[in-house]
């Protein structure tokens, strides 16, 4: 789910329920730094401020070629403030950002200044804004960050662990990302932040084939990720620092699904989070997110009608019920419309019969979620955005109806209404895009209701 297709026709960057990595339509006129300055971001990112409730976060987010093997193709520096508005960092100087997008008619133009101590650590940042007085803020120091290794079934998986400065073991989250290639750096991972800051210690690691983890995400299934999923977990309860009897998943988009498997098969879990997850199969939904998608382009009903035509090819090639002759046949006038680049060989460039996007769909396409959900037992929290291009009803009707069919004795459902995908929405401060309001408290609020946590400080 998150987005995770690049259209060729000016589309940007086009969500897939399944499919999914950093959503980068928002922040695509947006200034990236190259991969060999990665060790001169990383010094930058971490908390800042006094109080776990005011704090702004700095991180950067990396972007994955999809094609093998996977490349780092870019990173940027990304800010999420105490509202939620998440801004793109674009260097302006020795130390120095402006904060983007900012719109100069509906308010000062800002900077971002990091101050460096005389060892040449980062100590602070100061919030320039013309008009305002400035803000400095120095970095928070609730909780650590730390690289950590462990061993999958595939492998060695990398990673950071976010260690709260609590004087009891704490409760812990682990989060897995949406699909497609994505390592630790995701502009959505803010929330390990967000959980961290409040308590919680926070695990997120590379998939497979990115970052410093083995292995290759486009011949894993969920099945395959859920073990991942779990090695972590496992990881979690060597760790002295951490409640082992309370640690729960996080997933993202394709990552909530892969936290319910991962969870149905491990009594130990504590508890589920799971943000955009699907509900049904992708053969399910997919006709209804390219509706969605070709009528906010705008397109006819004809053209519609004539894409969905196609999808529905698309779809039966995959499981075998029509020959590779045909698909291709069919293609070669479809690639002229313009409602092409929302199909699967538009979006993935599948000329051959054994592309390796053929091979990843048939991995995903008829996985039955409220499946999975039916046989989870923890207390789970699921949450949709309301203006999700990817039938956010459809999705939370079934996961509803198969958690009340089920063994789960708590869960709580909600819909951010003006969210989407990744529950963000429009805003009219400085940062153009928002985490809707009351989702970070949603998280940690629930969080802390189903995995208590003693004594912060």
């Amino acid at each position: 789910m998150v987005s995770w297709f690049h259209s060729r026709a000016k589309v940007a960057i086009v969500c897939s329920v399944l499919l999914t990595i950093l959503l980068l339509s928002a922040n695509k006129a947006h200034a990236y730094t190259s991969p060999n300055t990665q060790e001169d971001v990383a010094r930058y990112t971490g908390a800042y401020g006094m109080e776990p409730g005011a704090l702004l976060f700095v991180r950067r987010a990396n972007r994955w070629s999809f094609e093998p093997p996977s490349t780092l193709l870019s990173s940027r520096l990304f800010l999420v403030d105490e509202h939620g508005g998440t801004c793109t960092l674009v260097p302006a100087g020795e130390k120095s950002f402006t904060v983007s997008p900012t719109d100069a008619s509906n308010g000062p133009r800002i900077k971002v200044h990091f101050i460096e101590s005389q060892d040449g650590h980062i100590v602070a940042l100061r919030w320039v804004a013309h008009g305002l007085a400035d803000r400095v803020l120095p970095r928070f120091s609730g909780y650590r960050e730390e690289e950590v290794t462990f061993e999958g079934p595939s492998g060695t998986l990398g990673g950071r662990l976010l260690l709260p400065s609590t004087h009891v073991p704490a409760p812990a989250v682990i989060l897995i990302a949406g699909a497609g290639p994505t390592d630790r750096h995701q502009e959505y991972f803010v929330v390990a932040d967000v959980f961290a800051s409040q308590g919680f210690a926070t695990l997120i690691y590379d998939k497979r084939g990115t970052g410093i983890s083995s292995g290759n995400w486009r011949i894993a299934s969920p099945s395959d990720l859920a073990d991942d999923a779990l090695a972590g977990f496992r990881f979690l309860q060597t760790r002295s620092e951490i409640d082992s009897g309370r640690i729960g998943l996080y997933g993202l988009s394709e990552g909530g699904l892969v936290v319910g498997i991962a969870a149905s098969r491990n009594p130990d879990v504590a508890f589920l989070i799971v943000i955009s997850a699907p509900g049904v199969s992708r053969s399910t939904w997919e006709r209804r997110w390219v509706q969605n998608e070709l009528r906010a382009a705008a397109l006819s009903h004809h053209e519609i009608g004539d894409a969905l035509r196609f999808v529905a090819l698309e779809d039966r090639f995959v499981r075998g019920k029509v020959a590779w002759s045909r698909l291709e046949h069919a293609s070669r006038a479809a690639r002229e419309q313009r409602w092409f680049p929302y199909t699967w060989m538009g979006i993935f460039d599948a000329r051959s019969p054994d592309h390796w996007a053929w091979t990843w769909r048939r991995l995903h396409n008829d996985l039955d979620s409220s499946r999975v959900f039916i046989r989870v037992s923890y207390p789970i929290l699921a949450i949709w955005g309301g203006l999700d291009t990817y039938a956010p009803d459809l999705h939370k009707a079934a996961v509803e109806k198969a958690l009340k069919r089920g063994k789960s004795l708590q869960h709580d459902l909600k819909v951010f209404a003006r969210a989407d995908h990744l529950i963000k929405e429009e805003s009219d401060r400085h940062c153009r895009r928002s985490y809707a309001a009351g989702y970070f408290h949603a998280l940690v609020h629930w969080a802390r209701r189903v995995a208590p946590i003693p004594n912060l400080h």
